[in-house]
């Protein structure tokens, strides 16, 4: 159980860096192709960082699968979001928050569907 709230924890991690990084490092000028893009980019590097720093706590499974959905979807949203007006970067945040949240909890769904719940122990 503890696992699993790591798990949710990494995750909304690792969609708020990722919209933090792309909020700092994507200028508002940019055409739109252009913002998705590095936010993809950023995103991923942001990933890479979480995956070394974590990954030997929780495994490179649990982190680089959600994780690259994540933080590809809050990477680009966010990078597209920049170029098209001026957003909060507390509302981008907040996008990136909900993403890795919700992402990993299709990925949690989709597990417990395919193998049922996992027993802790000699249940």
């Amino acid at each position: 159980m503890l696992f699993k709230l790591f798990f949710y924890f990494v995750a909304i991690i690792n969609g708020g860096g990722a919209a933090l990084a792309v909020s700092f490092l994507v200028p508002s000028t940019w055409p739109m192709m252009g913002g998705m893009f590095a936010g993809m980019a950023i995103g991923v590097a942001v990933l890479v960082l979480s995956f070394l720093s974590l990954g030997w706590v929780a495994g490179p499974f649990e982190i680089m699968m959600p994780g690259m959905f994540i933080v590809k979807i809050a990477g680009m949203a966010s990078g597209m979001w920049i170029t098209m007006g001026d957003p909060k970067r507390e509302t981008l945040v907040a996008l990136g928050l909900i993403t890795g949240f919700v992402v990993q909890l299709i990925f949690n769904l989709y597990d417990r569907a395919l193998q049922g719940e996992v027993k802790a122990g000699n249940q």
